[in-house]
């Protein structure tokens, strides 16, 4: 099993961000863990899975609930159970729902691990 991880940074965090910045994986593989930071500020945020194919429709929800990343590394509270196994013909990317106190950045990490 091979783990890693997939990281975002979205300069100046915006709704209208959401769905730019997507990643794909090379073998069928499972997010085990989300968390974010800013430098300032909160940016409410979600990772989504989008079909390869269609990257501009929106997808579903990987965290349960949105995360309110703010200056402290804040981690997603739970993971969607039928949203984990993310397969070579998904994306993930990052949606931004809302932003307070203009944050500069903000920083997305997803570990992941392959199904190998």
């Amino acid at each position: 099993i091979r783990r890693y991880e997939i990281n975002f940074s979205l300069r100046a965090p915006a709704v209208a961000s959401s769905g730019l910045d997507q990643a794909a994986v090379s073998d069928n593989s499972t997010v085990q863990f989300i968390s974010c930071s800013t430098n300032q500020g909160t940016a409410t945020i979600n990772v989504e899975a989008r079909v390869f194919s269609s990257p501009n429709n929106a997808g579903a929800d990987i965290c349960t609930a949105d995360i309110v990343c703010d200056v402290d590394n804040q981690a997603c509270g739970g993971l969607v159970a039928g949203q984990i196994a993310i397969t070579t013909s998904e994306i993930i990317t990052p949606t931004v729902t809302s932003v307070s106190g203009a944050p500069d950045v903000v920083r997305i990490h997803v570990a992941m691990k392959d199904d190998l």
